[in-house]
């Protein structure tokens, strides 16, 4: 599926779909991620996998949270995300 860069409304890399879907919120992705991940927080075992990691606004958010899964797995099916100039600068170097 092809995706078209878009910025969200606080500046964050963000992309949409050809049908206009965001990945992540459109107005602040970082908050979205800490939101999900506290509704979640009961539910976790010793692994957590994310299935379609996106721009990785969800893994990066488990940083701030005191008690982490003992292993976690990030799995990113679309290629066409890792073009995009933001994963390279801040995974690949």
């Amino acid at each position: 599926m092809p995706f078209v860069f878009s910025p969200c409304k606080d500046g964050s890399p963000n992309c949409k779909t050809e049908d206009g879907e965001f990945l992540h919120s459109h107005y602040n992705p970082q908050k979205e991620a800490k939101r999900f991940l506290e509704s979640q927080v009961s539910n976790w075992k010793s692994n957590l996998f994310f299935l379609g990691g996106g721009f990785l606004y969800h893994p990066e958010s488990l940083l701030e949270f005191p008690v982490l899964p003992k292993s976690v797995v990030v799995w990113e099916p679309e290629i066409d995300l890792q073009k995009f100039p933001y994963l390279k600068k801040k995974f690949l170097n």
